[in-house]
């Protein structure tokens, strides 16, 4: 069953008259002068709002400041520019600690799937990306 229906609401309508944040996932295209490739970074910011117009427009703004030029390190010309809005989030709950940012719905899983969903902390992002925390001793 769809959440936002077991929780009694009707999501194509429903919205928070006190909705404050929104979660936008932004398109950065990064283009390469002499290359075809191009590489795509889909940044998810946090944007606060009154209504979900107000959030888009804001998403917006924030993405035409990804448009720039540039020459890297290799010296060749980089060209970055705003792709557009992937997605926009509502935030239902007050931001705090333990608060549920976003979900994502998956049906009809066996035991087995449901498992697999399930990473080891070697495998999540934050350690993958970053890597473990110094020791500042």
């Amino acid at each position: 069953m769809n959440r936002a229906l077991a929780l009694g609401y009707e999501m194509t309508h429903w919205i928070p008259t006190d909705m404050e944040w929104f979660l936008a996932e932004l398109v950065e295209d990064f283009s390469y002068e002499g290359s075809e490739k191009h590489d795509v970074y889909v940044n998810t910011i946090l944007v606060r709002a009154n209504s979900v117009e107000e959030a888009h427009a804001k998403a917006l703004t924030f993405g035409e400041r990804y448009n720039s030029e540039y020459t890297n390190t290799d010296a060749v010309r980089v060209t970055v520019k705003f792709g557009g809005i992937r997605n926009l989030y509502l935030i239902y709950e007050k931001l705090e600690d333990g608060s549920e940012i976003i979900y994502e719905e998956i049906e009809d899983l066996s035991a087995d799937e449901v498992a697999a969903l399930a990473k080891p902390k070697e495998q999540l992002a934050a350690f993958v990306n970053h890597g473990p925390e110094p020791d500042n001793k």
